[in-house]
Protein backbone atom coordinates (compact mmCIF):
# COMPACT_ATOMS: atom_id res chain seq x y z
CA UNK A 1 0.00 0.00 0.00
CA UNK A 2 1.37 3.20 -0.15
CA UNK A 3 0.14 6.93 -0.31
CA UNK A 4 0.69 10.03 -2.10
CA UNK A 5 -0.40 13.63 -0.27
CA UNK A 6 -0.37 16.32 -2.83
CA UNK A 7 -0.71 20.12 -2.36
CA UNK A 8 -1.96 20.89 -6.00
CA UNK A 9 -0.80 24.95 -7.05
CA UNK A 10 -0.55 24.67 -10.58
CA UNK A 11 -0.45 21.89 -13.80
CA UNK A 12 2.80 21.79 -12.95
CA UNK A 13 2.34 20.99 -9.86
CA UNK A 14 -0.49 18.41 -10.65
CA UNK A 15 2.47 16.53 -12.93
CA UNK A 16 4.89 16.58 -10.45
CA UNK A 17 2.38 14.80 -8.32
CA UNK A 18 1.03 12.36 -10.89
CA UNK A 19 4.78 11.11 -11.65
CA UNK A 20 5.24 10.71 -7.77
CA UNK A 21 1.73 8.87 -7.78
CA UNK A 22 2.83 6.69 -10.90
CA UNK A 23 6.50 5.97 -9.53
CA UNK A 24 5.43 5.16 -6.50
CA UNK A 25 2.40 2.38 -7.86
CA UNK A 26 5.38 1.03 -9.83
CA UNK A 27 7.39 0.52 -7.05
CA UNK A 28 5.03 -1.06 -4.61
CA UNK A 29 3.47 -3.39 -7.40
CA UNK A 30 6.95 -3.97 -8.52
CA UNK A 31 6.04 -3.56 -12.23
CA UNK A 32 9.10 -0.22 -12.36
CA UNK A 33 10.82 -2.57 -15.00
CA UNK A 34 8.82 -1.86 -17.80
CA UNK A 35 9.65 1.53 -18.15
CA UNK A 36 13.21 0.94 -18.42
CA UNK A 37 14.20 1.18 -22.16
CA UNK A 38 15.90 -2.00 -23.31
CA UNK A 39 18.02 -0.48 -26.26
CA UNK A 40 19.88 2.80 -25.19
CA UNK A 41 21.16 3.44 -28.52
CA UNK A 42 18.93 6.70 -30.25
CA UNK A 43 17.29 5.40 -33.83
CA UNK A 44 16.05 7.93 -35.63
CA UNK A 45 12.84 5.70 -35.19
CA UNK A 46 13.53 5.92 -31.24
CA UNK A 47 14.34 10.09 -32.05
CA UNK A 48 10.50 10.15 -34.27
CA UNK A 49 8.93 8.11 -30.71
CA UNK A 50 10.54 10.23 -27.97
CA UNK A 51 9.92 13.36 -30.03
CA UNK A 52 6.27 12.64 -30.75
CA UNK A 53 5.89 11.46 -27.21
CA UNK A 54 7.51 14.88 -26.26
CA UNK A 55 4.80 16.90 -28.14
CA UNK A 56 1.85 14.70 -27.13
CA UNK A 57 2.34 15.39 -23.61
CA UNK A 58 2.65 18.70 -24.22
CA UNK A 59 -0.07 19.69 -27.04
CA UNK A 60 -3.03 20.09 -24.20
CA UNK A 61 -1.01 22.41 -21.68
CA UNK A 62 -1.25 26.07 -23.08
CA UNK A 63 -4.94 25.50 -23.63
CA UNK A 64 -5.30 23.77 -19.43
CA UNK A 65 -3.33 26.84 -18.33
CA UNK A 66 -5.27 29.00 -20.07
CA UNK A 67 -8.80 27.30 -18.69
CA UNK A 68 -6.92 27.17 -15.48
CA UNK A 69 -6.33 31.26 -15.25
CA UNK A 70 -9.60 32.19 -16.86
CA UNK A 71 -12.33 28.98 -16.28
CA UNK A 72 -13.51 30.07 -19.54
CA UNK A 73 -14.51 27.11 -21.55
CA UNK A 74 -17.24 28.46 -23.72
CA UNK A 75 -15.31 27.64 -26.96
CA UNK A 76 -14.45 24.47 -26.05
CA UNK A 77 -16.12 21.58 -27.57
CA UNK A 78 -17.15 18.88 -25.03
CA UNK A 79 -18.00 16.20 -27.26
CA UNK A 80 -14.23 16.61 -28.65
CA UNK A 81 -12.87 16.31 -25.44
CA UNK A 82 -15.45 12.97 -24.29
CA UNK A 83 -13.45 12.05 -27.39
CA UNK A 84 -9.59 12.93 -26.56
CA UNK A 85 -10.50 11.25 -22.98
CA UNK A 86 -11.54 8.18 -24.25
CA UNK A 87 -8.84 7.76 -27.25
CA UNK A 88 -5.99 8.85 -24.87
CA UNK A 89 -7.43 6.64 -22.12
CA UNK A 90 -7.24 3.67 -24.98
CA UNK A 91 -3.62 4.48 -25.80
CA UNK A 92 -2.58 4.07 -22.69
CA UNK A 93 -4.51 0.64 -22.25
CA UNK A 94 -2.66 -0.62 -25.24
CA UNK A 95 0.63 0.69 -24.04
CA UNK A 96 0.07 -1.30 -20.74
CA UNK A 97 -0.72 -4.27 -22.59
CA UNK A 98 2.03 -3.99 -24.87
CA UNK A 99 4.23 -2.97 -21.69
CA UNK A 100 5.55 -0.09 -24.03
CA UNK A 101 6.97 2.27 -21.38
CA UNK A 102 7.18 5.32 -23.46
CA UNK A 103 3.58 4.68 -24.64
CA UNK A 104 2.73 4.43 -21.12
CA UNK A 105 4.10 7.84 -19.98
CA UNK A 106 3.34 9.62 -23.06
CA UNK A 107 -0.68 8.66 -22.78
CA UNK A 108 -0.74 9.12 -19.11
CA UNK A 109 0.73 12.69 -19.03
CA UNK A 110 -1.16 13.52 -22.60
CA UNK A 111 -4.49 12.98 -20.14
CA UNK A 112 -3.45 15.26 -16.99
CA UNK A 113 -4.12 18.57 -18.65
CA UNK A 114 -6.96 16.69 -20.66
CA UNK A 115 -8.65 15.16 -18.12
CA UNK A 116 -8.14 18.91 -16.17
CA UNK A 117 -9.94 20.43 -19.49
CA UNK A 118 -12.67 17.89 -19.29
CA UNK A 119 -13.55 18.18 -15.83
CA UNK A 120 -13.68 22.10 -16.01
CA UNK A 121 -15.97 22.19 -19.06
CA UNK A 122 -18.11 19.35 -17.27
CA UNK A 123 -18.58 21.93 -14.62
CA UNK A 124 -19.53 24.90 -16.60
CA UNK A 125 -21.95 22.70 -18.61
CA UNK A 126 -23.57 21.55 -15.53
CA UNK A 127 -23.74 24.79 -14.05
CA UNK A 128 -25.18 26.54 -16.95
CA UNK A 129 -22.06 28.59 -17.78
CA UNK A 130 -21.85 26.95 -20.75
CA UNK A 131 -24.45 25.43 -23.32
CA UNK A 132 -24.69 21.44 -24.13
CA UNK A 133 -23.30 22.01 -27.87
CA UNK A 134 -21.19 19.47 -30.19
Amino acid sequence: MFCIFAIVFSSADLSIAINAIIYQYLTATGKLQLFILKDTSMSSLAIVGFLASIFSIINQFPQAIKVFRTQDTHSLSLVMYCIVVVAITLWLVYGIMLKDGPLIWANALSLVPIIYIFIIKMKNTILGIDKLTI
